[in-house]
């Protein structure tokens, strides 16, 4: 998935760009590609696929909104950041991030930072995160117990 995206957003060699960051930076030991893995899986994960499934849903086409939802699910993790860790630490009690093996659940993980963590103190006082996680949870359980 992310080869064929590489693919189409190969862009030829620069003679300056590929080989400095900015105007005015030394030039690197090496050439860097202008688009790399890293920026394609972002591209990929917060503009194309949202992109074709808004597309596949306000067309109704019911089979290709599913396969571009099977395609977000599927895609690879992009790289690790600062934001991704303290989340973790904070919300999973580890920094480890073989949890968060593919792009979706890092998303995720960035949604909760968004909605939650950015409207609330360092310390997470008043943090209305960790209820909702107890009602999700209360809830899961009867309906276990239903089953």
């Amino acid at each position: 998935m992310v080869a064929s995206l590489l693919e189409i957003f190969r862009v030829q060699p620069d003679d300056f760009w590929s080989w400095h960051w900015t105007f005015n930076s030394a030039r690197l030991a090496k050439p860097q590609p202008l688009l790399g893995g890293a920026r394609v899986t972002d591209l990929a994960v917060n503009v194309i696929l949202p992109w074709l499934w808004i597309r596949a849903q306000e067309g109704g086409n019911e089979q290709f909104r599913a396969e571009v939802e099977r395609r977000f699910f599927a895609w690879p993790a992009a790289e690790d950041n600062s934001v991704l860790k303290l989340a973790r630490q904070r919300l999973l009690g580890t920094s480890n991030a073989r949890g968060l093996n593919g792009a979706a659940r890092q998303q995720g993980l960035l949604q909760i930072i968004r909605d939650f963590c950015e409207h609330s103190n360092a310390v997470c006082a008043d943090c209305r995160f960790p209820d909702l996680v107890r009602g999700w949870a209360a809830t899961e359980m009867a309906v276990r117990e239903t089953d």
